[in-house]
């Protein structure tokens, strides 16, 4: 309901959407509002404009009339019979395909989670966005299977998302025929156990069997991954994780070398207690046979976050020989830094709301090859967003390309392939306008 200068909001929510400790007399709680016809951001909580509207560090109390009683540990079993029968009528030939299987999901105390899957159909999950891709590298997409969302930081926020993700649950399922062809790999059975043991100490366990195709020459694979995550002053934490993947058989077609792949490693997550600091450090080894040497993989994140000025310091190292075939890795043998500087305005009176103008520069090098440079990217913006939710960004990119090897970007048979070159140079002046009219509200 509105009023003249509040909002009322009603929710019924039932508690058997949660879990909670009996006896929990609060809840750390914020709500949201945007009104983008207005360009207002309301909240409960008082945030400061620099920071995210969604930020965890700033929370209120919400204090319930009594204390909860014990919370309802529901126990879901989705089992499912799919059959497929076709003809074709011109080669006189017959497909038939019947599976069956299920999913089923239990609490363990108030705050672990046990997921279990047999010969799991993903038939109903939602299509991934298309994508065109004309880099070098294959693309991250996010993953859509329910099995593997929940607690999904537990597995997933290790290493550097974007150039060195040990763990990329996307993996599973997927292998590489003998044309080296991306194809779907059946998914036997599957354990995930994930949550809280107390309030300083989170764990995660998941195991999956995958099922062996020999006419794609494709083993019979265990997949397993253990962390630990454990609180750390007001909001850092620091967590250590161990991952496996290993053929369960001994296979005529497969190479010694991908008989097993293991990595340790463990990350430290930086959060003042205001969020102004922000952090990500991490170590991770990889262990393969016939590898020694050259496998480690680090980085190091800072960030200082103001009303006005925001700062960033980022490097990754990734070693040559840096395995993790359950992972997302572009590319080995690199080290990359990635700072960033912004300056933001607030104007009192105009159009504009705030505007910011900002610089980063990417720089990569290979270290195997007397840390030559092989690519940069220095981008300069400055964007702004007016009172009306319109919103105008100006950005130059100089980009530095060294390839060392051809590539066809169209990735089809016939086509002609960028050669090796020694640079490749883009400067592009990207203008944008854009505008968002709608009215939601949301609660953390």
């Amino acid at each position: 309901m509105v009023q003249d200068n509040y909002y009322t909001v009603e929710w019924i929510i039932p508690f058997s959407a949660f879990k909670y400790r009996e006896g929990e007399t609060k809840w750390r709680f914020n709500s949201y509002h945007f009104d983008t016809q207005a360009n207002e951001q309301n909240t409960w909580i008082q945030i400061p404009q620099n920071q995210p509207i969604f930020s965890l560090a700033y929370m209120g109390d919400m204090v319930f009339e009594k204390p909860l009683g014990n919370s309802k540990t529901p126990i879901s079993i989705i089992p499912y019979v799919n059959g497929l029968v076709g003809k074709d009528y011109e080669n006189g030939t017959t497909t038939e395909d019947f599976k069956y299987g299920g999913d089923a999901k239990m609490t363990i105390g108030n705050s672990m989670n046990l997921d279990l899957t047999f010969n799991p159909d993903f038939s109903q999950v939602e299509v991934d966005q298309q994508v065109t891709n004309l880099t070098r590298f294959e693309v991250s997409l996010p993953e859509r299977r329910q099995f593997f969302i929940e607690n999904s930081d537990l597995f997933a926020d290790f290493g550097n998302n974007r150039d060195a993700n040990p763990f990329f649950s996307r993996r599973i399922g997927i292998a590489r025929d003998t044309d080296d062809n991306s194809i779907e790999n059946d998914i036997i059975a599957g354990v995930r156990l994930s949550g809280k043991i107390s309030n300083n100490l989170r764990l995660g366990i998941l195991n999956m069997q995958t099922a062996e195709d020999l006419a794609n020459e494709i083993p019979a694979t265990n997949n397993s991954v253990i962390t630990a995550q454990h609180k750390l002053f007001n909001r850092s934490n620091i967590s250590f994780m161990f991952i496996n993947k290993q053929a369960t058989k001994d296979y005529d077609f497969l190479a010694n070398e991908d008989k097993y792949n293991r990595v340790f490693g463990v990350d430290y997550r930086l959060a003042s207690k205001d969020n102004s600091w922000i952090g990500k450090y991490f170590f991770h080894k990889s262990f393969s046979p016939d590898t020694s040497g050259k496998d480690i993989s680090s980085g190091a994140t800072t960030e200082y976050n103001s009303r006005n000025w925001n700062f960033r310091f980022g490097a990754v190292f990734v070693g040559e020989n840096f395995r993790s075939d359950l992972g997302f890795i572009r590319r080995t043998d690199v080290f990359k830094i990635s700072p960033r500087i912004e300056r933001v305005f607030w104007p009192k009176t105009g159009a504009i709301q705030k505007h910011s103008i900002s610089v980063m520069p990417f720089y990569l090098w290979r270290p195997e090859l007397d840390f030559e440079k092989s690519d940069h990217t220095i981008v300069t913006s400055w964007n702004a967003e007016l009172k009306n939710t319109s919103n105008i960004e100006l950005q130059m990119n100089n980009r530095f390309t060294h390839l060392y090897d051809g590539f066809d970007p169209t990735r089809t048979d016939g086509g002609t392939p960028l050669l090796e070159t020694k640079i490749i140079i883009i400067q592009v002046l990207k203008p944008t306008i854009g505008q968002i009219k709608e009215n939601n509200f949301h609660i953390i």
